[in-house]
């Protein structure tokens, strides 16, 4: 998504190049932000699980209203979708990214430690 989405911001919403860097910098550090947010609530109130099903559904709604963001005329309309829309991925993301590597964990059994290390491996890789 991050890809195009400084096209989308110059060509669509008319914004300037460093505008559009601006924006992508600042959801970049706030998508790599928010698993400390999103690891204090899993350990404190939800649970690995909760976490991961309740802010997945806010990951969701984000990249819903970036899609339905074209049925909107103005480009004010459009903006305020970006701004809503990223906010809610970079908080979906930031609940998702601590719990799935420690979810991955504890699907072995102690005789498997052994497989830890390839296991991390294998996914920190993918």
């Amino acid at each position: 998504m991050k890809s195009i989405l400084a096209l989308y911001i110059t060509n669509v919403l008319l914004m300037s190049g460093d505008k559009a860097t601006q924006i992508i910098h600042i959801f970049s550090f706030v998508n790599y932000f928010m698993p400390v947010l999103g690891g204090y609530v899993s350990e404190r109130w939800w649970g690995r699980y909760k976490t991961i099903l309740w802010i997945s559904l806010s990951y969701c709604a984000g990249h819903g209203i970036l899609a339905l963001s074209d049925a909107f005329e103005t480009i004010d309309a459009k903006t305020i979708c970006l701004y809503a829309g990223l906010a809610l991925i970079a908080f979906g993301s930031g609940g998702i990214k601590p719990c799935v590597s420690a979810f991955m964990g504890d699907q072995f059994k102690p005789e498997q430690r052994h497989l830890l290390p390839k296991a991390y491996a294998a996914f920190y890789w993918s």
